[in-house]
């Protein structure tokens, strides 16, 4: 019995240990130069998430922006929150920490004793989620009064049952987004075998409105390529906007996410400052986060 307690000891704590995110003074893959880092960075990216970056979320990235372009950051908010069975709470760091290091101990014991996958019978997760607004300069460090917003969101412990997410912006009536600047990311990692991490691209977003916002549907990967299950989800998107009114001396952007717990056909729909889902019946939404500055 004492040989079986220590190997269940060693499980666990080597679960845990794979599944804790990378310190943000460490750069997982090495990849990324100073100015790769930088250039990322002034569009609002941390180093918690620059952590795991390849050349090729990189590549994807600079694609989206431009060779030439730089940001200037402007404003930003971060949220947590604790996603239940039942609603979505917004916690604080601490919380979301500690709670998302309880969930990682749970799902190794749950893997430990080959317990059947149950979707409602425990929490969907921790989420954290952070909207940042941005001018984007020129090569020459000028501005021509665009601005980049980018809702990143990060499952500190990963879903319960993983379908199709929804991220989305919504902004102020005075703002107009740009066609076609919208981008987004999503990235796991495969939890089993080497641990590598894998993104998909979203290069058109499929609900959009030129006045109100955006919001992409996220295809939760359950298995890697190896077959062996999935964490670190995270991702972000982003998109360009303009002023539309010269009497306008300030503005606001919303950043949102709801998580999809069914599997069944859905809609969305768009209006400034809200993004809902109809036609599914398991659905829950984060607090909406908002920022706002000076036009």
């Amino acid at each position: 019995m004492k040989k079986l307690n220590i190997s269940i000891v060693i499980i666990l704590a080597f679960s845990i240990l794979v599944s804790l995110p990378v310190s943000a003074s460490e750069i997982e893959n090495g990849s990324l130069n100073i100015e790769e880092i930088q250039k990322m960075k002034s569009f609002g990216f941390s180093e918690e998430e620059l952590s795991t970056y390849t050349v090729e979320d990189y590549n994807s990235f600079n694609h989206a922006v431009g060779d030439d372009v730089y940001g200037e950051v402007i404003n930003e908010t971060t949220t947590y929150y604790k996603i239940t069975k039942d609603n979505t709470i917004v916690v604080d760091e601490k919380e979301a920490v500690e709670g998302a290091e309880q969930a990682k101990l749970n799902d190794a014991l749950d893997s430990f004793r080959v317990q059947a996958f149950q979707p409602d019978s425990t929490d969907s997760g921790w989420l954290k989620m952070t909207l940042s607004v941005s001018k984007v300069l020129d090569s020459n460090g000028k501005w021509h009064g665009i601005y980049k917003l980018k809702n990143s969101w990060k499952w500190l412990s990963f879903p319960t049952f993983k379908l199709h997410d929804v991220v989305g912006i919504t902004f102020n009536p005075n703002l107009t987004y740009i066609q076609n600047s919208e981008f987004a990311q999503y990235r796991y990692r495969d939890g089993s075998v080497g641990h590598t991490w894998a993104s998909k691209n979203y290069d058109k977003a499929p609900h959009k409105s030129a006045s109100a916002g955006i919001a992409f549907e996220i295809d939760m990967q359950l298995y890697g390529a190896d077959g062996g299950s999935t964490d670190q989800h995270e991702g972000y998107m982003m998109i360009n906007v303009k002023p539309n009114s010269t009497s306008a001396t300030s503005t606001n952007a919303f950043g949102h996410y709801a998580h999809v717990a069914i599997n069944a056909s859905y809609s969305v729909s768009i209006t400034s400052a809200s993004i809902s889902i109809s036609g599914v019946a398991k659905k829950y939404y984060a607090k909406d986060t908002s920022i706002s500055w000076n036009l």
